[in-house]
Parts: structure tokens; sequence; C-alpha cells
């Protein structure tokens, strides 16, 4: 597994936890961080340019992640995407244009799930909600 460096990711502070609001790695697996200086990391309203969306292939997002917003928009070449548990919040077109996408399980406490999220994700053959 890659280990990304916490300098690859651009963090914001919201009341008791903080926010990814930009990720400037160019890994081809990127694993968000968990905490930042003792305090959870649980939100992703992340931008992430062109060309680094070419180049990722695998996602993994620690527990403690509640709400990701429309980041992993056409990431063409993701296949992997691991969420956490206590994912409740999915928003508009977050995985839209992920062509290489074949299956994705959603977790079982997501209570909100926004317009277009698989949009054009043509190679989608499941979607498991446990």
């Amino acid at each position: 597994m890659e280990n990304n460096n916490l300098f690859d990711f651009e963090l914001v502070k919201d009341e008791n936890c903080w926010c990814v609001k930009g990720y400037h790695g160019m890994g081809e697996e990127v694993v968000f961080p968990a905490s930042y200086k003792n305090k959870p990391v649980k939100y992703i309203m992340c931008s992430i340019s062109p060309k680094q969306k070419k180049k990722i292939k695998r996602v993994i997002i620690p527990e403690g992640y509640t709400y990701i917003y429309d980041t992993f928009s056409d990431c063409k070449k993701l296949t992997n995407i691991e969420l956490p548990e206590g994912l409740t919040r999915i928003g508009d077109g977050a995985f839209s244009g992920c062509t290489g996408l074949t299956n994705i399980k959603l977790p079982k406490n997501l209570a909100f799930i926004g317009e277009q999220v698989f949009e054009g994700c043509k190679n989608l053959k499941g979607i498991n909600y446990e």
C-alpha cells in the first residue's frame, strides 16, 4: 500500500475536525488521512486536477469520514474505492465518469446519495449496499 505524504493534502479546520480541501499528490493510490493535529478528518470536499485524475486507480478513505463531495468525478482509471462504514453522505456526481469502476460497496449507514453519482460509469456492474 502506498502511503501518501500528508503534505499531498490541503486541510482546513471545520469546528472540531478537519476537512480535505485539496489533493496535490500524483500517486496511483490515494490514502486519505484519518486525523491531523489530534483532530479527526471527516469530510472530503477537494478538487483534483485533470492531470491527477488520470493517474488515480485506488482510493482508501478511513473510518471517521462522513461526507464525500464530487471529488472523484472523471477518475477514469479508478477501479477500487474503499469507503468507511460511517460514511453517511455522498454528494452529487461523486463518481460520475469513473469508467474504470466495475463494482462498489456502499456502507450500510449511508443516508444520502446525491444525483448522478454514477452517471457515465459504463462498466459498473454491481453496487453492493450492506
